[in-house]
Parts: C-alpha cells; structure tokens; sequence
C-alpha cells in the first residue's frame, strides 16, 4: 500500500498514470469491441443455421406428409395404372418431392418416375431408423435401382411406400457465409454427413468444450426433431474484412472514448488522493503522531511539563506539519474530535512512559470548542486519572472566540485544577486589554518577540510587553528560544516563569521526552546549558 500511494500522492507520475490508465482503457474498449464483434459473428451463424434448419425440417416433414397420403389414397392394386396415377397425384404437390415408389419388404416395385423397376435390388438396413411416424432413412445412396444412374439422394421410407429426397442445400448468405456442414443423426448417435464442409461436424463438437482463444467462432444446432443438425463455422478475420470502414471509425472513436475516460479517472484519482481528501479519510488515532517539546521553569531549571504537538501520518509514510492541516480540521469542522485523539493518545503515552514524574501537559485547543462541558470531556479523563499530571490549555484567539462565554470557561476550569494560556500573544487578536479581560492564568509569547532583534521594532517592545503582561498578574512562558543570550535576557528580566524551544529541545516523541527528562531534571541544575534531544 504505502509503494501504491505513494505512487499515486507524488504528482511527477501524474502523465505516467494517464498514460496507463489510457492504455488500459483503449485496451479494454477493443476487448470489448472484439467481444461485441465475436457476438455478432455469432449471432449471424445462429440465423444462418435455423434457416437451414428450417429448410431441412419442413423437406422431412413434406416427405412424411407425402408419405402418409399415399398409404390413404393409394388405394389400387400395386403398380397398376390407377395405383400409379395415384401417386402421381401426390408427385404433383409444390414440395419438391417428385420420385415416389413402392417397396414391399424393401424391395422397389414401381414408381412415379418408372412404371417398373425390373430386377431392383432390396433396400437393405436404413442408416437411420424411424420411430412412430418417423420414416426410415438411407443416405446419400446411388439412384441406379431407380433407373436414375449417375444420381444420388436420401431415401425416405414409411411403411412400403418411399420418397427420394434430392440433394440437401444450406442457406448462406453474403461473402462471408460461414463454413457448415449439414448431418443426419440416428437414435443411436451415429451420424451421416448431408452437405457442407467434409468432417467440419466431428471436429467441432470434439473440441466444443476444449478451453482455448480462438478467433474463430463456432456453432452446432439441431432442428426440432433432433435428426438435422448443422456444425458452422466463421472466423473474425473474414467478418473484418468486410467492415474495414466500421473497425476504423471504431478505433478512432474508442481512442477518443480512452482518452476522455483516462482524463477523468486520473481527475478522479487526483481529487482521491488530494492530500485534503486522504487527510478526511485517514484522520484516526492511528495516523497521529504526537511530539512532546519540555517547558522549563526559569526559577528552578527543572522541566515542570510539555506542549503536546500533533502531526500526522501520511499514507506514504511521511509526517505532516499541523500548519499544513490545522485549516482542513477546521474546513472539515472536525476540529473537537481531532482535540480528542489527541488527548487521548497523549494520555496513553504520558502514563506509560512518564508515571510519575509530576508534570503540566499543555494542550492547543480551537476556540469554537472552547467550553467548559467540552474540555472536561475531552481532558478530565486525563486530570483525574494520573495524579502526576496537570492539564493546561493554550488557546489560540481567533474571530471564533465568544469572549463572555470563555472569560466563565476559564473560571470554571480553574476551580476543577485546569489553567488556561492565551497562545501566541502578541500576534492576531490577542492584545493585554483581552488578556486582563479574560484573566487567564498565563500567556504563551510568540516566538516573533522572543527572537526578535534587540535593535528592532519588537526588540525594543518586547520588555516593555513583558512589564504589561506581569502587571496583570498573569505568569508568562517564551516559546521559540534557541540562543544562549536570549535566555540570558530573560532570566535577568525577572518576568519571565517559563521558556521552551530548540536550545532546550526540540519536540520528540515520548520515548525521547521521557529519556530527556529523566537525564535534565536529574543532572541539570540550571537550563542555562544547552540540551538538545
């Protein structure tokens, strides 16, 4: 999976993946196109075999009519003048069937074409032997006995009474009439061949049910009486070259269709793999990954507790910076839910790897969720469960914030042990006019102060802010410190309680932060050294 998404998050394969998907799309469009051909060839060997069929079955059937006429009106003495005259009669229907005679035990007698056959030889045992009203059948023999030499045909007997069928034909149709062969088929299954292609019927039903790819189509069907049945077959290539000007028509189009079809999958693909959309999908207490930045008390130099950073794990394996997903959270509205896996997640490894060691674990929360139901949902788990814990808040002012409704928030929240910090002070909303308002327990400076040249703008401001902050009799942490004279500064300002950043340690996750707090506060006295984890 991360190979595959990675694969489709790094945007360099985007052509790559077009053409793939272009690829595949043309060739299924012509796997389907070849289907649809192989469908119609078929289509027209099953038209093509029931006319023949049809053709066939309505001969047997006049010859069985035919047949059953002459033992009902034949009716004179055997090959006497009115006997024959009566089977002319029947000679003379539009049927086809022309040559009837008579045959006592096999034997033929007389005729409509002959008056007498002298000295015919018997019949002998049919190919193909009826039942009930199905007449005999002998196939394909030699006429001679019937005075019609250098002739052959099927001969249909029912009683003593029989008919020459004359040579049988197929109905084809255009130049790329299929190859067929027409077959007689006892009760027995034997089979006799009629017309058609020589053994085209064995080899077709031999290997009908053999797996294979063929371009060829074949096809066996039998007529309703189960006697006649006809073996076709067609190829692909014999139906193309009769529809050069459709197939290219149909290649163009199915190029054009390809196109359209893979510039909308990856469109898709692009939307399904957009970072916005993989975040929605995979945002869970699996994909957090939380880092852990100590905090130190100026006064003691002993680490007194930590800001919680969250990231995120991307399906390719990298980790995401918040600033590039804090504003979806908030697109997404799932802003409360966020703040809860990670208080949830951090307390599984606060209380795992740190058991004991008492500490003030800072959350960042939206201010939108900002209340007082909520954050005891949300953090007294954490506050009541390990003893060695204290939750912080750090909140961030923004056009979200309901200034009334959080000055009685952060009052209720101090009284159930939970202080509340107005982040980034000194950027955006925050002003010491709201921080005095809201009497919050202390203010997080920005780093744009903290690091900002002694010389600048905010240099010179920056004391002058702290000796505001402090008159309000709200306690005061610098984040963002990664100087040696910078930390100095502070310590000599007397203003500042709490400091973190990069000369302390940088964020790390919990197996480092317990492992850097247990070696700092056991070893260091002061933080005026320089740690880094």
């Amino acid at each position: 999976m991360p190979i595959l998404a990675k694969l489709f998050i790094d945007g360099r394969h985007s052509r790559k993946v077009l053409g793939a998907a272009w690829a595949v799309a043309f060739l299924l469009l012509l796997v389907a196109g070849y289907k649809l051909a192989l469908w119609d060839i078929a289509g027209d060997l099953d038209r093509q075999n029931r006319a023949a069929l049809a053709h066939v079955t309505q001969l047997h059937e006049f010859a069985i009519s035919a047949l059953q006429s002459l033992h009902k009106d034949a009716t004179s003495p055997p090959c006497s003048e009115d006997f024959l005259r009566q089977m002319q009669i029947v000679a003379y229907r539009p049927d086809g069937l022309n040559v009837f005679f008579y045959a006592p035990q096999g034997i033929p007698k007389c005729g409509t074409n002959q008056a007498s056959y002298s000295a015919a030889p018997p019949l002998g045992p049919p190919e193909v032997r009826g039942e009930g009203e199905e007449p005999h059948l002998w196939v394909n023999r030699d006429l001679q006995f019937l005075g019609m030499g250098g002739v052959s045909g099927t001969i249909a007997m029912l009683g003593e009474f029989g008919v020459v069928i004359p040579p049988y034909s197929l109905v084809a149709a255009g130049e790329d009439a299929p190859n067929s062969q027409l077959v007689v088929r006892g009760s027995d299954g034997k089979i006799w061949p009629l017309t058609g292609g020589s053994g085209l019927y064995g080899r077709l039903t031999a290997t009908a049910d053999r797996l294979g790819i063929s371009s060829n189509v074949t096809l066996v069907s039998c007529g309703s009486r189960k006697i006649y049945c006809i073996a076709s077959e067609s190829s692909f290539s014999s139906w193309a070259n009769t529809r050069i000007p459709s197939i290219l028509l149909f290649t163009v189009v199915a190029t054009l269709f390809a196109w359209l079809g893979a510039y909308a999958f990856v469109q898709w693909l692009t939307r399904y793999w957009s970072f916005e959309a993989r975040f929605a999908r995979n945002l869970d207490e699996r994909s957090l990954v939380l880092a852990y930045q100590p905090i130190v008390e100026l006064r003691s130099g002993r680490i007194s507790g930590c800001e919680v950073l969250a990231r995120w794990r991307d399906l390719d394996g990298s980790v995401v910076s918040p600033v590039r997903f804090l504003d979806l959270v908030r697109h997404l509205r799932r802003t409360l839910e966020f703040t809860e896996l990670v208080a949830a997640r951090a307390q599984e490894e606060l209380m795992k790897e740190v058991p004991t060691a008492p500490l003030t674990v800072n959350f960042n929360v939206f201010a939108s969720d900002f209340n007082t139901a909520t954050m005891l949902a949300t953090f007294g788990n954490l506050h009541r469960s390990a003893s060695n814990l204290n939750v912080a808040i750090e909140l961030v002012e923004d056009e979200d914030i309901d200034y009334d409704q959080a000055q009685l928030t952060i009052g209720e929240l101090r009284q159930r042990g939970i202080k509340t910090y107005i982040d980034d002070f000194g950027t955006g909303y925050s002003s010491i006019e709201r921080v005095a308002t809201l009497a919050a327990d202390g203010v997080k400076l920005d780093r744009s102060f903290a690091m900002s040249a002694p010389d600048s703008v905010l240099g010179r401001m920056f004391e002058q802010v702290l000796h505001l902050v402090h008159a309000s009799g709200t306690t005061v942490i610098v984040e963002g410190i990664d100087s040696e004279p910078r930390l100095e500064l502070l310590r000599a300002t007397g203003l500042v309680q709490y400091v973190q950043g990069y000369l302390i340690s940088r964020p790390v996750g919990i197996s480092e932060f317990a492992a850097f707090l247990k070696k700092w506060n056991g070893s260091v006295a002061s933080p005026a050294t320089s740690v880094t984890a």
